[in-house]
Order: C-alpha cells, then sequence, then structure tokens
C-alpha cells in the first residue's frame, strides 16, 4: 500500500531536490545520497509511524533508480543472462552466467574517469569449458575472489579457480541444478544445490562429498535457495510445490518449518512444462 499522505509528499519534495541537483551538472552534487532529514524529522515528531517511514524510503529510493549515463557493463554477445553475483570480499567482480552454458567475469571497478566508461569482462569461459546447458546459479566463495561456483542443468555443480582460470572439482548430481546457494559460514563450507527432483544436496567444498541432502519439496523442482543470516546451519529453500521450508543442515529430519500460503502443497505433472524448454 502507498504511504500516507504526509510521507508521500515528503517523497515528492525530496525527489524534486534530487533531480534539481542531477540537472545542475554540478559534479560534487550528483552522486550525493537522497537527503532523508524530513522523515527522520516526522518520525520524531511522531506525525509517521516505523512501518510509514521505510515505505516512504523505499518508494523513493525506487523512483530514484535509473540507468546510469556514464557507467554501462560490457558483456559479451550471443546469449542472455541467467544468473549473477557480486562478490563480498572486494564488492567488484560480477559473475554473470549464461543461457548458452557460459560464464564471464566483469571488473566493475569505478575509477574517476572524464566520460562514459564501460565494465569491461575480464574473464570469460565458453560453452566448451563451462557448461553444456544453461547455468541457474552461480555463486562466489565468500572469503576469498580466487573460488566460485556454479550449476547448471547438465546436472552439475562446477568449483572454479579465477585465478587459473579452471575446474577445481565438479559435483555430478543426480539431476538438474535450478540454484545454489553458498554458505558464508566459516564453520562449515557447504554449497546448496537445488534440483529437479525436489531434493537439497548440500556439497562439501572441503571433502569434495554430496552425501547430505535434505528432501521435503515432493512432486517438483526446487526453485530457490537462501542461508539464514546469523545461522550458520539453516537453510531456507523454496519449491515449484509453492512451499518454503527452514532446514537445520545438522538433523537427520532436519525440516524444521513449512510455510504454504494455499494450505497444502502443489503436486505438479511432471513432463515438457517450465524447465524443460531451458535445457
Amino acid at each position: 500500500p502507498p504511504p500516507p499522505p504526509l510521507a508521500a509528499a515528503v517523497v515528492s519534495g525530496e525527489k524534486a531536490e534530487r533531480m534539481a541537483l542531477l540537472q545542475s551538472g554540478d559534479p560534487q552534487q550528483r552522486y550525493l545520497p537522497v537527503p532523508i532529514h524530513n522523515l527522520l524529522a516526522e518520525r520524531e515528531e511522531g506525525n509517521l509511524g516505523g512501518l510509514a517511514l521505510e515505505r516512504a524510503v523505499k518508494r523513493m529510493r525506487s523512483e530514484l533508480v535509473g540507468l546510469s549515463r556514464d557507467r554501462e557493463v560490457k558483456a559479451f554477445e550471443g546469449s542472455s543472462v541467467t544468473c549473477m553475483c557480486v562478490d563480498e570480499v572486494e564488492d567488484r567482480y560480477l559473475l554473470c552466467g549464461y543461457r548458452d552454458g557460459s560464464v564471464s567475469i566483469v571488473d566493475c571497478e569505478d575509477t574517476p574517469k572524464a566520460g562514459k566508461h564501460a565494465f569491461e569482462t575480464v574473464q570469460r569461459l565458453e560453452r566448451s569449458q563451462a557448461h553444456r546447458f544453461i547455468v541457474t546459479g552461480c555463486a562466489w566463495y565468500p572469503l576469498d575472489t580466487g573460488l566460485y561456483m556454479t550449476g547448471s542443468f547438465d546436472k552439475t555443480l562446477k568449483v572454479w579457480d579465477a585465478n587459473k582460470e579452471a575446474n577445481a572439482h565438479t559435483f555430478a548430481l543426480p539431476d538438474k541444478v535450478h540454484c545454489i546457494a553458498m554458505s558464508a559460514s566459516a564453520r562449515h563450507s557447504h554449497v546448496a544445490a537445488g534440483c529437479g527432483d525436489g531434493t537439497v544436496y548440500l556439497c562439501d567444498l572441503r571433502s569434495g562429498s554430496h552425501h547430505h541432502s535434505l528432501r521435503g519439496h515432493r512432486g517438483s523442482w526446487v526453485s530457490s535457495a537462501a542461508w539464514r543470516p546469523g545461522d550458520d546451519f539453516a537453510l531456507v529453500t523454496g519449491g515449484k510445490d509453492g512451499t518454503l521450508r527452514l532446514w537445520d543442515v545438522r538433523r537427520t529430519k532436519s525440516c524444521l518449518a513449512m510455510l504454504c500460503q494455499e494450505g497444502r502443497p502443489r503436486q505438479p505433472k511432471r513432463g515438457r512444462g517450465d524447465e524443460d524448454d531451458l535445457s
């Protein structure tokens, strides 16, 4: 729902102020953050609730989003991008997976140059080097930019050495990989791979095995996965059956909770459907 009239008026004023700065041409003003002191003042006076403030700030930011006039990512042509991930160490390298099975890394370091600047591709793995089918997930190793992972419909999760531009290890999985999630925990090095058989396989980078699996999304594939921040062993997955599941990866019966808006999971028919046209 939209914010109350007071917040909307503040957002409108902030947007006008921001647009005036952008059109002024002053290089020192163009990249200043949008001032929100008016919203904070209204919050302090009790005229604006906490939730309304959050909505107003999100709406303000979304209205100001636009393509950069002097920065662009120069990706190679030939296929559409299917997944992306920016490293958390340097916040600089953009990892991209493509529909044809290829992979690239773009250096997004912002250098103060006059005129338009294009971020170049610094590494590219062709389909013959990377995957045979569409790349459905990619993730950086959270502690080092020298390692990253990719998952694909060719039923593999591959670990790559970014410095050598070579495959360090390949996990051969029973079904198509629909999503991957790398844990940021220092206590274990698990990569969760959601597959087409409804199973989440935990690939251990230290041992090179994937013996531990999480089963619960029945009759459908796992479409998304994310590790819970602040909990090293909690994983959340979403499936085509319409459910979200919370797992504790240390337990045998590790499904702690299930959320389903429709009351009971869907049982979609397998066959030529949403996934088969991408293989």
